[in-house]
């Protein structure tokens, strides 16, 4: 899942992605979150 971060990459700031997480920690599944900035203009493809 991608995250939205801002320059600091370890501080996320995207309502909806943590409403994701907070329910998959719920469910206990695991998700892997990438960084993403709004600044990024390539397509990820290695998820």
């Amino acid at each position: 899942m991608y995250d939205l971060a801002g320059t600091d990459e370890n501080r996320r700031f995207s309502p909806y992605c943590w409403r994701i997480r907070m329910s998959l920690a719920h469910k206990d599944l695991a998700v892997d979150c990438q960084p993403w900035s709004f600044t990024a203009s390539e397509r990820r493809s290695n998820l």
